[in-house]
């Protein structure tokens, strides 16, 4: 499964490795890849190892929490992107100790972890979303899973037949091995959801503008630089072209929207003179 989604950048193979070989593989794996907070800790052995563990089992139980009508959703909400901050903040630690050399901040920036970072950074700011739980703990549950098939077999039986209905019905299959890249590609339209749904809420009284402008510059990185995010907008223009295009208002403004997305999305090219504009920012 590493294999097969390493080609995108992203992906969940540190997990979907511990299944099917021991954790000792996994950092090599990871090293370029969404869940690369995963194999991170692993890398240095003994404590690493259990602390990702339990910070993994912290999230999960939270959010399960979270669902449950117990009075400690907030809370609940608090303790997940506690713990996603954490092990973000772990992930990034495997590229050793932070520098300001060019070489140390093309790692980083193309470390998806430091993008969920900046997420849920956001999110713990926000009002809790049930949508953000997708891209932030669905992986630690697909993770899990990888390591109870190796080391506890029969608990990680207990648990499949539970979750398996669960995946089929929302990616589409409960293989194991097929779908790494299945809640890959659901994450990133889970991500697109969350952004819109920061701008919709910007007509009522949850608003909150900050962190409108600052979950769209999210899914604006994560479109230059995630090749699942650009098939997610290319899924979901085609599909809004296809009902909305043939419509001389609203089909025009759909293309306009696209025109200044790529825009605001096109990655300078080399030797690129930069335009004068605004430097605020």
């Amino acid at each position: 499964v590493a294999a097969a989604n390493a080609a995108s950048g992203q992906s969940f193979s540190s997990s979907s490795s511990s299944s099917s070989s021991s954790s000792a593989s996994r950092p090599a794996a990871a090293t370029n890849t969404a869940s690369a907070y995963a194999a991170a800790p692993l890398a240095g052995g003994g404590v690493w190892t259990q602390v990702a563990f339990f910070v993994r089992v912290m999230i999960i139980a939270n959010a399960v929490l979270y669902m449950l009508p117990l009075g400690m959703s907030a809370r609940c909400w608090k303790y997940v992107l506690m713990g996603c901050i954490l092990k973000y903040v772990l992930a990034l630690s495997y590229h050793g100790r932070p520098s300001m050399t060019p070489e140390y901040g093309v790692k980083v920036i193309r470390d998806m972890s430091s993008h969920y970072l900046f997420l849920s950074f956001i999110l713990f700011l926000s009002r809790p979303v049930f949508l953000a739980f997708f891209p932030l703990v669905v992986p630690d549950i697909y993770i899990l899973a990888g390591e109870l098939s190796g080391s506890s077999p029969g608990l990680a039986a207990t648990f499949g037949k539970a979750l398996k209905p669960a995946a089929k019905l929302v990616y589409g299959t409960d293989v194991y091995a097929e779908l790494a890249p299945a809640i890959l590609q659901f994450n990133a339209f889970a991500e697109i959801g969350l952004a819109f749904l920061f701008a919709f809420e910007i007509f009522t009284p949850f608003r909150n503008v900050m962190g409108c402008v600052m979950v769209w510059q999210y899914v604006r990185t994560r479109y230059m630089l995630g090749d699942d995010m650009k098939r997610a907008w290319a899924r979901l223009y085609g599909a809004l072209h296809q009902y909305l295009g043939g419509v001389p208002v609203v089909g025009a403004g759909l293309r306009g929207c696209a025109r200044m997305g790529a825009w605001m999305t096109k990655l300078p090219t080399p030797g690129e003179a930069k335009k004068p504009g605004c430097t605020i920012m």
